[in-house]
């Protein structure tokens, strides 16, 4: 069963390096390399990743299979964003899953997850 728990800062590293590479794994072979790299040093930058997690409106939760990280979260909830109405909506950003646990339905059970909030 996926136990799923919210990001707290001491997860930070291990979030940002599983965030940067399960992106990297999706997208690399259909990306500009250079494009690329310099989109992967910015937006996976630990400072970038800190002030995510530090943001009130959003949160990261991580989601982990028999003990390993198995994928990972990142719900909006600032309602001051247009498309967030009505104040109940939740947004999916990002929804990663390791690739050896792909088609085990992870995030199908992520997603339901998020229905919740």
């Amino acid at each position: 069963m996926l136990q799923i728990r919210k990001a707290e800062m001491s997860d930070l590293e291990t979030l940002r390096d599983f965030a940067e590479r399960t992106f990297r794994i999706a997208y690399e072979a259909d990306n500009v390399l250079e494009t690329f790299q310099a989109y992967c040093t910015e937006a996976f930058a630990l400072e970038q990743f800190r002030r995510e997690l530090q943001h009130t409106g959003s949160g990261f939760w991580l989601g982990y299979l028999d003990g390993q990280l198995a994928g990972y979260l990142k719900l909006n909830f600032d309602h001051t964003h247009a498309d967030l109405l009505p104040a109940s909506s939740v947004q999916v950003e990002r929804i990663y899953i390791e690739p050896a646990l792909q088609g085990r339905r992870l995030g199908e059970i992520l997603v339901n997850f998020a229905m919740e909030q």
